[in-house]
């Protein structure tokens, strides 16, 4: 399957952004890396595709925590595109997202609102509240 091939490869090009910085933590002061998509939503997909989703998935999401998520909440209109399916089960999928973002411990963010602005700056404060943090306790 394409599937696994291409999560091969975006998992490569992610685990080296990681191992290329100090630490597996991914928020520091001077710098905030963001992955526009990653295991978590590959793993959702598996699971709805297919019914399982292979181990390597599951151990990745393990070894390379992310320091915040943010789960865009599906109150855009739909903008289809060459990889996007499922116009009319968003909502559903955005709460299977959470779900598997809540078993990492992870802190999440919902980003909701129908302006871009609005949307773009919740986004920008979470991260900052997650850099703050990281400042705080040390672990940048």
């Amino acid at each position: 399957d394409d599937t696994e091939i291409i999560d091969t490869e975006n998992r490569i090009d992610d685990s080296e952004v990681i191992e290329n910085t100090s630490s597996l933590s991914l928020c520091s002061l001077s710098e905030i890396t963001v992955f526009d998509t990653e295991l978590i939503i590959t793993k959702v997909w598996f699971l709805r595709k297919y019914g399982t989703c292979p181990e390597w998935i599951e151990k990745a999401v393990q070894r390379y925590p992310m320091d915040i998520y943010l789960i865009c909440a599906p109150d855009l209109p739909w903008q289809p595109d060459p990889v996007r399916e499922n116009p009319h089960i968003r909502k559903e999928l955005m709460e299977q997202y959470i779900h598997e973002v809540s078993r990492t411990r992870v802190p999440k963010y919902i980003i909701s609102g129908t302006d871009a602005d609005i949307r773009l700056t919740k986004a920008l404060k979470a991260c900052e509240f997650c850099l703050q943090g990281m400042a705080n306790t040390g672990n940048n």
